[in-house]
């Protein structure tokens, strides 16, 4: 074979330098998943500061504990990479803007997940004044909206892939040139 046929060939038989075996590249996979999990809960337990308050955006645990990776997907020309997580990390990560407010229901599991007591009238059942409290709390996110933590785009960004990139190209790599080409 020639150095020419090699190359042009390569593209069809690349999936023989990724093989599912593969215990050096599955170990950059799980070490690469690993790294990005922990950042991205780093991220949702570091404190936020607005105005005199401090908060996190990890009130119930939920949202933390839910980030794993789904899968990894291996063609001949591409690897496909899944993380998953509850599905209101899109308006912890990037807000949420005027308009509709959100579910009355999710507030009030959040009151209940923070320990946020409400006062009560004389004779006011406290179920009702909690709800009262989270349907307030949700029509004020639906005037003003909630503004991003953007801890998914701090974490998963362009020097990350490129790191992954990088890592896997070498060891690709490193595999191609050891081929014994005549």
């Amino acid at each position: 074979m020639t150095f020419d046929e090699f190359l042009n060939g390569l593209g069809e038989r690349a999936d023989s330098f990724v093989t599912k075996g593969d215990s050096e590249l599955n170990q950059i996979i799980a070490n690469f998943w690993n790294g990005v999990t922990k950042q991205l809960e780093e991220q949702l337990d570091k404190p936020k500061r607005r105005g005199k308050f401090t908060y996190d955006s990890n009130a119930s645990g939920r949202l933390r504990q839910s980030i794993k990776p789904l899968e990894t997907t291996r063609t001949p020309t591409s690897l496909t990479m899944r993380l998953g997580m509850e599905d209101y990390a899109e308006y912890v990560d990037g807000g949420r803007r005027r308009g509709k407010r959100p579910p009355v229901q999710a507030i009030e599991q959040w009151l209940i997940d923070k320990g946020i007591q409400t006062r009560t009238a004389k004779g006011q059942d406290p179920i009702t004044a909690r709800r009262n409290k989270a349907q307030a709390i949700a029509n004020a996110i639906g005037r003003r909206g909630i503004k991003p933590t953007k801890f998914i785009r701090n974490v998963w960004n362009q020097q990350l892939l490129d790191g992954i990139s990088t890592e896997l190209a070498t060891k690709l790599g490193n595999r191609i040139f050891s081929v014994d080409i005549k």
